[in-house]
Protein backbone atom coordinates (compact mmCIF):
# COMPACT_ATOMS: atom_id res chain seq x y z
CA UNK A 1 0.00 0.00 0.00
CA UNK A 2 1.49 3.38 -1.09
CA UNK A 3 1.22 6.63 -0.15
CA UNK A 4 -2.41 8.42 -0.88
CA UNK A 5 -1.49 11.61 -2.80
CA UNK A 6 -4.76 13.30 -1.50
CA UNK A 7 -3.17 13.07 2.14
CA UNK A 8 0.64 15.00 0.30
CA UNK A 9 -1.60 17.35 -1.35
CA UNK A 10 -3.88 18.50 1.53
CA UNK A 11 -0.22 18.23 3.75
CA UNK A 12 0.89 20.45 1.01
CA UNK A 13 -1.43 23.26 0.97
CA UNK A 14 -1.50 23.24 4.69
CA UNK A 15 2.08 24.03 4.98
CA UNK A 16 1.69 26.42 1.73
CA UNK A 17 -0.73 28.56 3.76
CA UNK A 18 0.68 29.02 6.92
CA UNK A 19 4.16 29.92 5.44
CA UNK A 20 2.00 32.73 3.33
CA UNK A 21 -0.33 33.48 6.84
CA UNK A 22 3.18 34.27 8.38
CA UNK A 23 4.81 36.20 5.75
CA UNK A 24 1.78 38.25 5.61
CA UNK A 25 1.62 38.50 9.93
CA UNK A 26 5.20 39.24 9.85
CA UNK A 27 5.01 42.37 7.00
CA UNK A 28 2.11 43.49 9.04
CA UNK A 29 4.14 43.60 12.07
CA UNK A 30 7.00 45.67 10.58
CA UNK A 31 4.79 48.07 9.28
CA UNK A 32 3.06 48.36 12.49
CA UNK A 33 6.15 48.42 14.62
CA UNK A 34 6.64 52.19 16.36
CA UNK A 35 10.16 52.26 16.89
CA UNK A 36 9.68 50.63 20.40
CA UNK A 37 10.63 47.16 19.93
CA UNK A 38 13.98 46.13 19.96
CA UNK A 39 14.44 43.81 17.37
CA UNK A 40 17.22 40.67 18.16
CA UNK A 41 16.54 38.94 14.91
CA UNK A 42 13.37 39.12 12.93
CA UNK A 43 11.90 36.19 15.04
CA UNK A 44 12.77 37.69 18.47
CA UNK A 45 11.81 41.04 19.31
CA UNK A 46 10.97 42.72 23.05
CA UNK A 47 10.21 45.61 24.58
CA UNK A 48 10.06 46.92 27.67
CA UNK A 49 6.24 47.23 29.70
CA UNK A 50 5.25 48.85 32.66
CA UNK A 51 8.98 48.09 34.03
CA UNK A 52 8.94 44.76 32.70
CA UNK A 53 10.67 42.91 29.67
CA UNK A 54 7.89 41.61 27.06
CA UNK A 55 9.58 39.40 24.34
CA UNK A 56 7.76 38.63 21.21
CA UNK A 57 8.17 35.96 18.42
CA UNK A 58 6.41 37.21 15.37
CA UNK A 59 6.38 34.35 13.76
CA UNK A 60 4.84 32.17 15.91
CA UNK A 61 2.22 34.80 17.32
CA UNK A 62 3.68 33.86 20.96
CA UNK A 63 4.96 36.47 23.40
CA UNK A 64 6.20 36.05 27.20
CA UNK A 65 5.74 38.16 29.84
CA UNK A 66 6.73 37.89 33.38
CA UNK A 67 7.82 34.23 33.14
CA UNK A 68 4.47 33.26 31.68
CA UNK A 69 4.70 32.40 27.71
CA UNK A 70 1.31 32.82 25.54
Amino acid sequence: MGRDPIWDALKEHSRDKFNADRAQFMAEAHERNDGGWTIHTDTHWSRMVAGHRLDFWPSRKKFQYRGKVR
